[in-house]
């Protein structure tokens, strides 16, 4: 499971169309700037960190979370925030711990997700002031990773052709 097919599941779960992503980063984006204006407690449903073991994650007890939180009948602009900031907040420990073991201080994120507003913005305040470079790709290119496989599959295709 990836983080793009959580978003896309719980997306869908709440009513939104497939692919939902671009729709619920807007919406994450818009409550997080609510809850920074009128300075409320960010926290609501309290949707659990995803654990990490090693550089391995399991997205799938975060979906089934966010699944049961729709059925109690959560507020969904608030359980799309949460979810946009456990996803963040695990892509900036995942980063860390990357940095931390292999010295690494240039940072590409690719594929789906990174398009996020949402995330962008959360991963470079995290790492603001910490002598890491962390680069995005283009938005308009990073959906579903669509550039970097059409890349492998025309490199592939020029090497059969070579």
């Amino acid at each position: 499971l990836a983080f793009g097919q959580v978003l896309d599941r719980v997306g869908v779960a709440l009513g939104f169309q497939f692919p939902s992503g671009s729709e619920l980063d807007k919406i994450a984006v818009k409550r997080r700037e609510i809850i920074k204006k009128l300075q409320l407690n960010n926290k609501t449903l309290n949707l659990k960190r995803i654990p990490i073991d090693g550089f391995e994650i399991n997205l799938s007890g975060l979906e089934t979370q966010c699944q049961r939180e729709i059925l109690r009948g959560a507020e969904p602009d608030m359980l799309i925030y949460e979810l946009f900031s456990v996803i963040a907040e695990c892509l900036c420990q995942l980063t860390d711990k990357v940095i931390a073991q292999t010295g690494c201080s240039n940072i590409l994120y690719t594929g789906g997700v990174s398009a996020s507003c949402f995330v962008r913005d959360q991963i470079e305040r995290y790492f603001s002031g910490q002598p890491v470079r962390v680069i995005f790709g283009n938005p308009s290119l990073s959906s579903d990773n669509a550039v970097g496989i059409a890349y492998l599959g025309g490199k592939k295709l020029w090497q059969l052709n070579q």
